[in-house]
């Protein structure tokens, strides 16, 4: 299924990844550490926020960092046809010749796909403001995330673990891309 918009990526990722990367562990925490039963919905959102990022820079990393490409296969995510949000914003934005040129690659078999193949749909993601758009969705997740925590926690002393979770949202999307 091709005909998903970001909305549709978003939602995924909320209910997969951004629960066992952040919406979880954030909450986990607070528990151990004594939370107020009223916080906890409040970090629920912040986690969900947080993850949410935290799955878009790591798709972008997979694409296009070059520290992931050392560790991992480069564009692991096309090769085995991973909706994420660049592909998505692609296939929203490019040519009718182009979507079907993409599709066509996408729709084959992993060990089907050449390299130049690859390289065709990581050129049109740039061609097409595709990882710039996953780049500021990203962002603007983790100031949302950011701005929510400030506006729920004002209420705490400054602290090194106040100044951590928020350097924590910040590292997420300055990951090397």
């Amino acid at each position: 299924k091709w005909d998903l918009g970001e909305k549709d990526y978003l939602n995924f990722i909320e209910h997969k990844t951004a629960w066992y990367t952040g919406a979880s562990p954030i909450r986990l925490g607070a528990i151990v550490g004594g939370a107020k039963a009223r916080d906890l919905s409040a970090l629920k959102k912040i986690g969900l926020l947080f993850g949410k990022a935290f799955q878009i820079q790591d798709d972008m990393l997979n694409l296009v960092g070059e520290e992931f490409a050392k560790t991992r296969v480069a564009a692991e995510d096309l090769l085995e046809g991973k909706r994420t949000l660049m592909l998505i914003h692609l296939l929203k934005h490019c040519s009718k010749q182009e979507r079907e040129n993409t599709l066509h690659i996408m729709n084959k078999k992993r060990f089907e796909k050449t390299p130049e193949e690859i390289d065709f749909v990581l050129e049109q993601m740039k061609k097409h403001g595709s990882i710039e758009r996953a780049k500021n969705v990203a962002k603007e997740l983790a100031e949302q995330a950011k701005k929510l925590f400030s506006e729920k926690f004002s209420h705490l002393k400054e602290s090194q673990a106040k100044q951590e979770i928020e350097a924590v949202i910040d590292f997420v999307v300055q990951r090397e891309v």
